[in-house]
């Protein structure tokens, strides 16, 4: 991966040997990316915030963030190349499961472990004084 090689061509037949081409450099792409870790930055009741990886990879194109649903597949939420992305209209109180994976040229990366966390729950209100 991302290996620059130096190719020439010569023709051979039954006649003889023909002359090299001119030289052309050719370079291979790299490695689809590893999947970031993911994490959580704000728990609310019907929202998760979450970040992952560290902005250093400029190589990536894209990272695609899915949500697992309540038949046990997943569903993309976020696609794209920020290192962060709300989750919205969620329930409180409930453990949602998301993973990750990142793309660059070379194609879409693994996923990551599956990493789980949980809604928290809406305050009640302020008491009122009588």
């Amino acid at each position: 991966p991302e290996t620059t090689y130096k190719v020439r061509i010569q023709a051979v037949n039954g006649i003889g040997v023909g002359p090299y081409s001119s030289v052309v450099k050719c370079t291979t792409k790299a490695l689809p990316p590893s999947p970031p870790r993911v994490e959580c930055v704000l728990l609310a009741p019907t929202s998760i915030k979450l970040k992952w990886g560290d902005g250093k990879y400029t190589d990536l194109l894209t990272y695609t963030l899915e949500m697992e649903k309540e038949d046990g597949s997943f569903q993309s939420v976020y696609t794209g190349p920020a290192h962060m992305h709300k989750v919205t209209r969620l329930s409180e109180q409930t453990t949602y499961e998301f993973r990750i994976f990142a793309s660059n040229d070379a194609g879409n990366g693994p996923y990551s472990d599956t990493y789980a966390f949980t809604t928290t729950k809406t305050p009640p209100p302020p008491l009122k004084v009588p």
